[in-house]
């Protein structure tokens, strides 16, 4: 709600509106706060808010509001752009290299019968795991 009043306040207060409202970060302004609304008017909310949860991510953008005034934000958004490439070869590989290695695991494991590597997507998240060392979660 309060993000509501927000925008329409900005809205108001904006010297060219229509400007404003084609703005990117305008559009994720209002991507962010529909999924409240819509939730608000369907009538099996616990079916369709699920889909919109993933729209309230756009949230997080709104941080890049405050890249204006902070010098170490704006640093960092050049040099994400000035290293796009590499990042974007870097993630590529990451994803090469789990697909390979899920599938992988998936064959190894495929004639063990209490096995929990049951298709290769099952495999994914024992391969990210143990790629990005982050640990199984079983204590």
């Amino acid at each position: 709600m309060i993000f509501t009043v927000e925008y329409f306040l900005r809205l108001y207060a904006a010297p060219d509106r229509l400007k404003f409202v084609r703005s990117v970060m305008s559009v994720i302004d209002v991507v962010a706060i529909m999924p409240y609304y819509i939730s608000l008017f369907m009538p099996h909310k616990g079916e369709v808010s699920g889909a919109f949860v993933t729209l309230r991510v756009f949230r997080v953008f709104r941080i890049f509001k405050f890249s204006r005034h902070s010098q170490g934000l704006r640093v960092l958004g050049y040099t994400l752009k000035s290293c796009a490439s590499e990042l974007g070869f870097l993630l590529f590989s990451l994803t090469m290299a789990i697909i390979i290695f899920a599938t992988v695991m998936y064959y190894a494991e495929k004639t063990v019968v209490s096995t929990k590597f049951t298709s290769i997507p099952a495999a994914f998240w024992y391969t990210i795991v143990t790629m990005t060392t982050l640990g199984y979660d079983n204590n």
